[in-house]
């Protein structure tokens, strides 16, 4: 297992989802043998999951300043690029969105809660989870929630796991 660096969104080379790096001594994070099976697990994971999910890949921007309350915080955001469906990657959408980091969740030695961020990033899947009427990117330390630097390799691999049922 390698070790994990406080990234708000680990598993993201997308600089719009990073935080200061500093390593994290007692946590570690599963070893994947590439990006496609990490990506492809995580995404059969929400499959699986009781919440609903919209899948999204494209360009994120931050709409709004950070904000922190009861021990999380938040970043508004917004998401234009295509969402996946029955064909895969199809209709075009614009969707607003909150990034959520719980403070508490993230092992004590990372500090700053802060979320981080750069103003615009391309080429990147989403997996937005629908909370009450809105759309929510949960910070996880491990990932699992958005992936940059997204290629056409990668996104036919996420489409035929959708559309065809070949998810490896």
């Amino acid at each position: 297992m390698k070790r994990c660096r406080a990234l708000v969104l680990a598993g993201m080379a997308a600089s719009v989802f990073l935080a200061p790096v500093q390593p994290v001594a007692a946590f570690t994070c599963p070893e994947y043998r590439n990006r496609r099976a990490e990506i492809l697990d995580h995404f059969v994971a929400i499959t699986n999951a009781e919440a609903s999910y919209v899948v999204v890949l494209g360009t994120v921007s931050v709409t709004g300043p950070e904000r922190q309350r009861d021990g999380i915080a938040f970043l508004p955001m917004r998401v234009r690029g295509r969402q996946l469906g029955a064909s895969g990657f199809g209709r075009t959408v614009a969707y607003d969105f909150e990034r959520r980091v719980v403070c508490d969740q993230l092992p004590g030695d990372l500090g700053d809660c802060s979320v981080g961020h750069a103003d615009r990033e391309d080429d990147v899947l989403l997996f937005l989870r629908r909370a009450g009427g809105r759309l929510v990117l949960d910070h996880r330390i491990c990932g699992g929630t958005a992936f940059g630097q997204i290629d056409n390799q990668l996104r036919g691999a996420v489409e035929a796991c959708h559309v065809r049922g070949i998810c490896r």
